[in-house]
């Protein structure tokens, strides 16, 4: 099996998963204040794109580009938090199909749409984009470097690009005991180094303005998750049979 078709069976079936567990279809970490901070995971998820969509400076006027958008969700939500304009990019049919269903029943696909495409060859007009989201899709990606120079070729003037995603540790992260635990759910991933992505969106014609390591402020995401999990294990095991197997909670938790 191809890495794209790996990825697309364990995609396929964590956004039904996730969407039945949570209600609605994230897939990305979450910032919790405490291990003990009883909110929905969905309400700590949405800090964490909020503070996405303060940081790339959106607002009314501003037209948002979301590589790797899965169902949609994170590009969703900033579009009814800030107003902007929003094209969803992935290449998945069905997780597109998915995605403008819940754009269409939220009253917004005049403002949030999504298409099928691949980041590595996909044509769109130049400079028409304000900003650019990578949200825990990267990771996914093993050609980064032509996927960010197309990226800084959409952007108009002064756009900005944000990539939020796990990274190594170290170039020695993520060794094979890792990674079997990682295809046994069926994932394949291709992540770099913090100082990696940081020379590689450089190197693509971006200024670096920020590089942080959020490994404080996601600490408590995949327990608060498998929390979650546990709540709706009836429906889980009901929906997709039991013993369904949660996301590995060993993998690396720095976030770039």
């Amino acid at each position: 099996m191809q890495p794209e078709e790996q990825n697309t069976q364990f995609y396929d079936f964590t956004v039904d998963l996730f969407a039945t567990v949570l209600g609605e279809p994230v897939l990305h970490g979450a910032l919790f204040r405490s291990r003990d901070e009883d909110v929905h995971y969905v309400e700590a998820a949405n800090r964490l794109t909020a503070g996405i969509g303060e940081s790339l400076g959106l607002g009314p006027s501003s037209t948002l580009l979301e590589v790797g958008c899965g169902a949609g969700q994170p590009s969703l939500f900033l579009v009814k938090a800030f107003g902007c304009t929003a094209t969803g990019v992935d290449l998945v049919e069905g997780r597109i199909h998915m995605a403008n269903e819940f754009s269409a029943e939220a009253g917004l696909d005049d403002r949030a749409r999504y298409v099928v495409g691949d980041a590595t060859t996909m044509e769109l007009e130049e400079s028409s984009f304000d900003a650019v989201l990578f949200l825990e899709s990267m990771l996914n990606m093993p050609e980064k470097d032509t996927i960010l120079r197309r990226s800084h070729r959409y952007l108009r003037p002064g756009g900005r690009i944000m990539v939020s995603d796990y990274v190594k540790l170290t170039p020695e992260s993520c060794g094979e005991e890792w990674r079997r635990e990682v295809e046994a759910i069926g994932l394949s991933v291709h992540m770099a180094t913090l100082d990696e992505m940081a020379d590689l969106v450089t190197a693509a014609g971006f200024t670096l303005e920020r590089c942080d390591d959020m490994t404080a402020q996601y600490q408590w995401s995949n327990p608060a998750m498998l929390k979650w999990a546990q709540r709706c294990s009836d429906t889980i095991d009901a929906k997709f049979g039991a013993g369904c197997s949660p996301l590995p909670t060993s993998r690396p938790r720095n976030t770039w």
